[in-house]
């Protein structure tokens, strides 16, 4: 429904976070592969609008669910090394810390 009214009303920035929690809530129901695409979306949504905040939190989310996947952990790293170079550079310094303990794992 919210990703329904962002697109609708032409609100991207609406629209690449409600595609980051669409893609939590089905890589948590167990559908990665859905999930993952719906993530990837937000990326290029976030990006499109240029919020780096958002986009850092979509990288996290993403990074950390890849790194619980053995084969995945390099994609994973790569994307929570990328969060923690957003989150630096914006000075998100709470944001920063959540993503520097899950690269230390």
């Amino acid at each position: 429904m919210l990703l329904e009214t962002a697109t609708e009303v032409g609100n991207k920035e609406y629209a690449g976070k409600a595609l980051r929690l669409l893609g939590i809530g089905l890589w948590e129901q167990g559908d990665t592969r859905e999930g993952k695409k719906r993530f990837e979306e937000s990326l290029r949504t976030l990006e499109e609008v240029e919020n780096k905040t958002e986009l850092g939190k979509t990288c996290y989310e993403l990074g950390q669910r890849l790194m619980r996947q053995k084969e995945h952990r390099p994609e994973g790293r790569a994307y929570l090394e990328r969060a923690a170079s957003i989150f630096k550079r914006v000075g998100v310094e709470e944001d920063l810390e959540q993503v520097m303990e899950v690269i230390a794992t």
